[in-house]
């Protein structure tokens, strides 16, 4: 078949019943054979036989395995006129300057899906996705005050802005007095040692009284063994 396309995609001339020469390209094109005119018009071509030859110039007697797609050898066919009208010749222009090729280059990239979250030591909050791409998402501004004990604690080591603490200053980590951020790390420093204290009170006064109710219950069993 490879062939067989290679012989038939030249261009070659034939007569016409006028005596005209007409001058066209024959190319294999949904398994039929089509015959492109280089310049649109009435053409009066007829194909009288076609001769299969391979690569090297054998026929299908020298050459068994030569795919004759069209029938016997030296078959006659009858051009019959497309009525595509939008076949039109390919041509290039060149001209006297210089030429420069265009290329086109891809940088994008597929769908993916958040797998994971970290922050930078200036506050930044960088997702990571399964496309390998990572975007910032957004920044954690810091907060300064005047007063720190002024600052009223409330629950998971977080504090809250009062009157008394002052009007808080704004910024980025890593800039002034702005200390940075580290993620994945608990600030150990905002513990509240006065609740710890009182938790811990709390934690001995429960042990003391469980120990005092054994203490009493085995009292209370060695008496019932003197009575007996």
């Amino acid at each position: 078949m490879e062939d067989l396309l290679s012989e038939l995609e030249e261009t070659f001339s034939g007569t016409a019943s006028n005596g005209t020469t007409s001058n066209c390209t024959a190319l294999i094109k949904g398994g039929q054979l089509e015959l492109q005119a280089p310049e649109p018009g009435t053409n009066q071509l007829a194909i009288e036989a076609i001769n299969y030859l391979d690569a090297e110039g054998a026929d299908p007697e020298t050459n068994p395995d030569l795919a004759q797609i069209f029938g016997s050898e030296g078959s006659s066919f009858t051009v019959t006129e497309s009525s595509d009208n939008e076949l039109q010749p390919l041509r290039t222009t060149s001209y006297a300057t210089a030429s420069a090729t265009i290329s086109q280059q891809q940088d994008g990239y597929g769908d993916g899906y958040l797998q994971d979250i970290s922050v930078k030591p200036d506050g930044t909050i960088v997702g990571r996705y399964s496309n390998q791409q990572s975007v910032e998402q957004a920044q954690v501004r810091l907060a300064d005050f005047a007063d720190y004990r002024g600052l009223e604690p409330t629950s998971n080591n977080a504090y809250k802005a009062t009157a008394m603490a002052g009007e808080p200053t704004i910024g980025e980590a890593g800039e002034g007095a702005f200390g940075q951020v580290l993620g994945n790390t608990l600030e150990g420093s905002n513990v509240d040692l006065g609740r710890e204290f009182t938790d811990m009170i709390m934690t001995q006064r429960n042990f003391q009284a469980n120990s005092k109710s054994i203490t009493t219950a085995d009292e209370i069993f060695d008496t019932l063994m003197r009575l007996k």
